[in-house]
């Protein structure tokens, strides 16, 4: 199969995880043609590219949203991966490290596996790199889940904790540029570490370029529903909970 390219749409992304799966009598003895992990994180780029929302843009509402018909069918086409077309592992099949597993030809992850990935030999032979699928009429939108360093009030030395973020955001010196592993902060950061154009980091900054704000980052009570939410998750894909009762139940989060 020729590597996917940007642009390709949600019917392409399935042609080719149906096409790279499979299955034997043992899980453990399958392959499968996709891996994501069963968390809301993930889900919701596929909802907000197909125009879709689990909360009102002000993130204040989640009744219309969490329930609405694009919802539901965006959350009907998740599942169907596992149940119907069956290319997904089910939650519970564990890999130690999925991307030597050698049973996922195609692994959706945070950008914060490109370093790993693409200064390994072995796996930047095996693994390309390309953006999520468009829906039909859809919107070429990502998302972002953050992390960050911070400094403890009761540090005994502040001062020199902030010129270490420093140091850890902005690197300067060779030794710092070339052992700074994340997506860089600023546009200047990104050209100095020769990271605009690069294979592996080019289609993470057009994503970072293409950015809206989800639900998590929209709404702390929503945030903090999110254990339930991803077990929600997981009982639909394994089959054990209806879409739209579990949308529905959603709905209530957020009014």
């Amino acid at each position: 199969m020729p590597f996917p390219e940007n642009g390709w749409t949600d019917a392409q992304f399935l042609d080719a995880a149906i096409r790279l799966t499979r299955l034997e009598e043992y899980p453990e003895d399958s392959r499968y043609g996709l891996y994501i992990y069963p968390d809301v994180e993930f889900l919701e780029p596929f909802l907000m590219r197909r125009g879709g929302r689990h909360l009102s843009e002000d993130g204040s509402v989640s009744k219309g949203y969490t329930d609405s018909e694009i919802t539901h069918s965006t959350y009907r086409w998740i599942v169907d991966l596992y149940q119907k077309h069956r290319v997904a592992p089910l939650p519970g099949v564990r890999f130690e490290n999925v991307f030597r597993s050698n049973r996922c030809a195609m692994i959706y992850d945070f950008s914060w596996h490109i370093g790993g990935v693409a200064h390994d030999p072995e796996l930047s032979e095996t693994y390309g790199i390309v953006g999520l699928p468009h829906a039909r009429n859809g919107v070429d939108i990502y998302t972002m889940y953050s992390t960050g360093y911070g400094i403890p009030a009761m540090s005994r030395q502040p001062e020199l904790a902030w010129e270490l973020l420093k140091a850890l955001a902005i690197p300067s010196s060779e030794e710092a540029k070339r052992a700074y592993w994340g997506l860089p902060i600023t546009r200047t950061l990104a050209k100095e570490l020769g990271r605009t154009d690069n294979l592996w980091w080019g289609p993470a900054l057009y994503a970072m370029e293409r950015i809206e704000k989800n639900a998590y980052l929209s709404n702390q009570v929503w945030n903090l529903s999110r254990q339930q939410i991803n077990q929600d998750i997981e009982a639909m894909m394994k089959g054990e909970a209806e879409v739209q009762e579990t949308l529905a139940r959603w709905a209530e989060i957020v009014t």
